[in-house]
């Protein structure tokens, strides 16, 4: 590794049920507007959509709604970073992708499914997702898909930080992309995991999810390399770490040692105390078995601290559902967005919050300057990540 290497974004595209485009979003987020829609395939249950239409695919090689969510995201990302595919062309192997995803493919194969004589042509064609991108953008270094379920979004950006740091690319297309699907719908009420209104993150009431959708990538540069551009940045990646729970396929482990240690991970590599952090982007799923085991690991950050804490923890989650395998990507955006528009992400739709011992799910007189933010993604398989940036 190149020692001084670091790992600014210099662009942002996002699309999800909260916008259409990343200026529309940060509009949504500050007027605390939500969006959710009643599912056609289950009764009495919402879900964040996202405006792109649902188009059923005729040919083999066609664009899925999880490519068309990306290709969308990458286009304005790639116009806010001002580079242009000639120019990505131009850098050949320095420039690389890193996507993140859990679902896709999947209407490939549910069209597979319903077409016995050509199952294996749809089957044929899922899972390339990110080759596609590559072709598109002209990308000749290194291509990765992430899919670590839900904690994919904040993986797949610990991985292009990676690159950055360890001197294999300039520039890495960071991004995850996901949508509703008919799998993903009926699995979680098989599970009984499906909120029966809006999810409420952190409430006493708390009893479930909602299912969102939606798509968030990142340019993701070298600072030397963006200063030669000329080019301002929204924040820095300063720290990231993966861990697993090895406890159990779907549920949590209640102690939250998976969870604490990675967040312990990130904040030592971005080299602060946890005091510095003013911002926590819970993972946060409104699920019974979720809340309590995160704050209880978020507790245990502060528990040596000497002095008092100000840091605030909230779960955006409750605006968007649960976006699977893009949910960190959004995440991770709206963090950015929040910093750099100073506005803070409230927790909303909750009436009476879970007890707190450091009073950090309350936002009353907490700075709305934001220097350090830590966002955490969690999923099935006892997959953990945790991310922190830097203004």
């Amino acid at each position: 590794m190149k020692q001084g290497r670091r790992a600014v974004i210099t662009g942002i595209g996002m699309l999800c049920n909260v916008g259409r485009n990343k200026q529309e979003i940060i509009d949504n987020l500050i007027k605390e507007k939500m969006n959710f829609q009643i599912c056609e395939e289950i009764p009495n249950v919402k879900v964040g959509k996202s405006d792109i239409p649902e188009i059923e695919l005729t040919q083999f090689d066609s664009l899925d709604k999880i490519e068309r969510m990306a290709f969308a995201t990458i286009n304005e990302a790639l116009e806010d970073a001002g580079l242009t595919v000639k120019q990505i062309e131009q850098k050949n192997e320095r420039v690389a992708v890193s996507f993140a995803t859990s679902q896709y493919g999947i209407e490939q194969t549910l069209r597979g499914i319903a077409d016995k004589k050509q199952r294996g042509l749809w089957n044929l064609y899922t899972k390339r997702s990110v080759t596609k991108i590559a072709q598109k953008y002209q990308i000749k270094g290194g291509i990765y898909t992430t899919s670590s379920a839900c904690a994919s979004g904040t993986a797949g950006a610990i991985l292009g930080y990676d690159l950055i740091r360890n001197d294999e690319a300039d520039i890495v297309l960071v991004g995850g992309s996901d949508c509703i699907s008919k799998v993903s719908l009926f699995g979680f009420n098989s599970l009984q995991a499906l909120s029966g209104d809006i999810s409420k993150p952190f409430d006493v009431s708390r009893d479930g999810i909602n299912i969102g959708e939606g798509s968030a990538f990142f340019v993701l540069e070298e600072l030397e390399h963006a200063k030669k551009r000329g080019k301002k940045w929204y924040g820095e990646i300063v720290g990231g770490s993966l861990a697993n729970d090895a406890y159990h396929i779907t549920s949590p482990n209640p102690n939250g040692e998976g969870a604490n240690y990675a967040m312990e991970a990130a904040i030592k590599q971005a080299k602060i105390s946890p005091n510095k952090l003013d911002y926590i982007n819970a993972h946060g799923t409104g699920t019974k078995a979720n809340d309590i085991m995160e704050l209880n690991a978020i507790e245990r950050l502060f528990s040596n601290q000497a002095t008092g804490v100000n840091t605030f923890v909230s779960s955006t989650k409750s605006r968007t559902g649960h976006c699977l395998g893009s949910a960190g990507s959004i995440e991770l955006g709206f963090c950015l967005l929040a910093m750099s528009n100073q506005f803070q992400l409230e927790t909303i739709n909750t009436s009476e919050t879970i007890e707190d011992q450091f009073g950090l799910l309350k936002s009353d007189g907490k700075s709305k300057e934001i220097d350090y933010v830590l966002s955490n993604s969690f999923a099935f398989g006892g997959n953990i990540s945790s991310i922190v940036i830097r203004k």
